[in-house]
């Protein structure tokens, strides 16, 4: 109470005449009459923007958890799905087959084989470094069919008669593969994809091919080495070399027709350039990496191609 003692008050003794004043009656007249005019204009209320803001996040929210209805793995996985994607593929229903668009080549292979898993096919897709023809193109492909069926037998639904992948060539497309949504085997699927700085090429390709080392270069006429030489110099190339053994053994089929058939198979055997003569021949020339090519030679000069005939 001490402290509120202290504080300056008015009392209304202290007011007593102060409304009889001259300046209080004009005062009390102008309000009654509303005359009063403010010194100064008062500020316009400023706008209340809060709900647009509250509506702007609603959108934004709204457009996050769509796109997570596309994006999300396992949002519509199961048996009766028809779309399934995680950040590394894309799997959609489109009729009779599962379309698959890759959306990260460089992705660990385990969220492919997870979301044709999510889907119900047993399908191990790998994307391996290539060659600049090799990218996009299919690499192997194999199947082991369940229940004793063949791949593409009716026990089995098709893999690799219902396989097809899209043409991909530039750098804004997604590669697609296609599988038979009726597969009920398991199927390995390798495709090439851009190689990174320095790595080996697996999906190896030719190097006379079109974005390759050696392109328009002929390497599949038996040329000799000494022939092909100043042009691989030229490009600043490395040069390795892989001797072609044929007639190593004879190999029965069996055609589509029924009708056995034999050939003569081939095998491939490093060999260093201090035993490669300058008279060798040369049948192709296969992209290692940037930068680097593998010439298939034989000692002999042969009457034909024996990698394409």
């Amino acid at each position: 109470m001490t402290i509120m003692k202290r504080l300056a008050k008015v009392d209304n003794e202290a007011l007593d005449g102060q409304a009889s004043t001259d300046a209080a009656r004009d005062l009390f007249t102008s309000i009654v009459a509303g005359d009063v005019t403010p010194a100064h204009e008062p500020a316009p209320r400023p706008v209340r923007r809060r709900k647009a803001r509250l509506v702007l996040a609603a959108a934004l929210v709204t457009g996050v958890a769509a796109a997570a209805v596309v994006l999300g793995p396992g949002l519509l996985a199961g048996p009766d799905a028809t779309v399934y994607a995680n950040s590394a593929i894309e799997l959609q229903r489109e009729g009779g087959e599962w379309v698959a668009r890759i959306k990260d080549p460089y992705a660990d292979h385990r969220q492919y084989t997870e979301a044709f898993a999510a889907v119900g096919l047993d399908v191990a897709l790998r994307l391996v470094p290539s060659s600049p023809s090799g990218v996009g193109k299919l690499g192997r492909i194999g199947a082991s069919a369940s229940n004793g069926g063949g791949a593409g037998s009716p026990e089995s639904g098709s893999l690799s008669g219902g396989l097809a992948i899209d043409d991909c060539t530039g750098a804004d497309c997604w590669m697609t593969l296609r599988v038979s949504a009726d597969f009920t085997g398991h199927g390995e699927v390798r495709i090439g994809r851009a190689a990174k700085p320095g790595e080996s090429y697996e999906n190896v390709t030719s190097a006379a091919g079109r974005g390759e080392a050696l392109e328009g270069v002929p390497v599949r006429d038996g040329r000799t080495v000494a022939e092909l030489l100043p042009e691989i110099r030229k490009r600043n190339l490395t040069v390795t070399y892989s001797r072609v053994l044929t007639n190593v053994g004879v190999v029965e089929g069996v055609t589509s027709d029924g009708v056995k058939s034999t050939g003569t198979s081939l095998s491939f055997e490093p060999i260093s350039e201090n035993e490669v003569g300058r008279d060798w021949r040369v049948w192709d020339a296969e992209s290692v990496k940037l930068g680097h090519v593998r010439l298939l030679v034989t000692e002999d000069r042969l009457p034909k191609n024996p990698l394409y005939n």
